[in-house]
């Protein structure tokens, strides 16, 4: 079965990684796409008795009902689609939220850390194949799984990273092969696309800073997985970086940490909206 014969549901709150994701499959010649923002509406879509959902590509950390829960809801359903789950987590997280949510009884055809590239998704789409409704009383077997709150697995593993990461900042603000993958080499394009993540990422920046001044860890990781998620969606891996270390000093409360970091994350993202202005890719007014 070709792309163009397949029903996809894109689940993603941030606008602008939602349209990436669109622009992509697009170009992958999918022609039949829905989309939800948030696990719960993503669930109204997959249970209405006409849905004809084949694949599912959902990020993992949304407002109201996250990724994790929404897949442990797929199992109790055992609704036949397939998952393909995306996220800005690092590989760790990624791995862990993927083995429990197999436990759930969800078929995952794969997981993609960000960016997403048209190759990546393809990949993981050519793995598709009709699934057969599961077995009454399946559900029981893996009932007993315990239930993943994302954020909850995220905060206990981002201690780990930071003492087993070493974080290198990339000499270029921008990866243009990220760019140039989505919109195959199209300059017009590329910029047209950098110009609303300028626009999106202005929002989320001023909130993450305010969170940051007033040590709101909720707010402070809220809005940092929006930012790195949508700069790796550009290839801005520099800007990601610093503002996932911001998060996880303040995830442990450690304040005077993450405030000393808010100095790379400002210069970080100085170095993007300056690279957007000489690249005449400025925020809309």
């Amino acid at each position: 079965m070709s792309i163009g014969d397949l029903s996809f549901l894109v689940v993603e709150d941030h606008e602008f990684q939602r349209q990436v994701l669109l622009r992509i499959l697009a170009g992958l010649g999918a022609a039949n796409v829905s989309v939800a923002a948030d696990g719960r509406e993503a669930l109204e879509v997959v249970m209405a008795p006409d849905s004809t959902i084949d694949i599912i590509i959902s990020d993992l950390d949304m407002p109201g009902m996250d990724g994790a829960e929404f897949m442990r809801h797929l199992g109790e359903a055992h609704v036949p689609v397939a998952i393909i789950l995306a996220s800005a987590l690092g590989g760790l997280l990624l791995a862990s939220v993927e083995a429990t949510t197999r436990d759930y009884g969800v078929r995952i055809l794969g997981v993609i850390e960000k960016p997403l590239t048209p190759a990546k998704l393809a990949a993981l789409i050519d793995l598709h194949a009709p699934i057969q409704p599961a077995p009454p009383g399946a559900w029981s077997l893996v009932k007993s799984a315990p239930a993943v709150v994302v954020k909850g697995l995220a905060h206990g593993l981002r201690r780990q990273l930071d003492q087993w990461s070493r974080i290198a900042q990339p000499a270029v603000c921008v990866d243009r092969t990220v760019l140039a993958a989505i919109c195959d080499g199209n300059a017009a394009a590329e910029r047209e696309i950098l110009a609303d993540f300028r626009r999106v990422n202005d929002e989320d920046a001023a909130v993450f800073k305010l969170a940051v001044t007033q040590c709101d860890a909720g707010q402070v990781t809220s809005s940092s997985d929006r930012i790195s998620g949508a700069s790796k969606s550009i290839g801005a891996f520099a800007l990601s970086r610093a503002c996932e270390r911001v998060e996880r000093a303040g995830a442990i409360g450690d304040w005077k940490v993450a405030h000393a970091r808010m100095g790379t994350f400002e210069r970080e993202l100085g170095r993007l909206n300056n690279y957007c202005e000489e690249a005449k890719c400025t925020s809309p007014a």
